[in-house]
């Protein structure tokens, strides 16, 4: 481990990953998924299920959904 890298106990990288582990202005969850691709998953599984279902980013913004 290098001099300014700074190690976190198993505590500090849940609360990093609790509060979005990114600065301000990083990729939101659209950016990293493939929302068209899971959007039509979602639709088709709703369609077998019956069972509605969203994904939420930490924000709270719903960024997709179905049912």
């Amino acid at each position: 481990m290098g001099a300014s890298e700074v190690r976190m106990d198993s505590d500090e990288q849940a609360d990093h990953a609790l509060s979005g582990g990114a600065d301000e202005g990083g990729p939101s969850l659209a950016d990293l998924v493939d929302v068209p691709m899971l959007q039509s998953m979602m639709d088709d599984f709703y369609v077998l299920t019956h069972i509605p279902m969203s994904l939420v980013d930490i924000d709270g913004g719903v960024v997709l959904g179905a049912g």
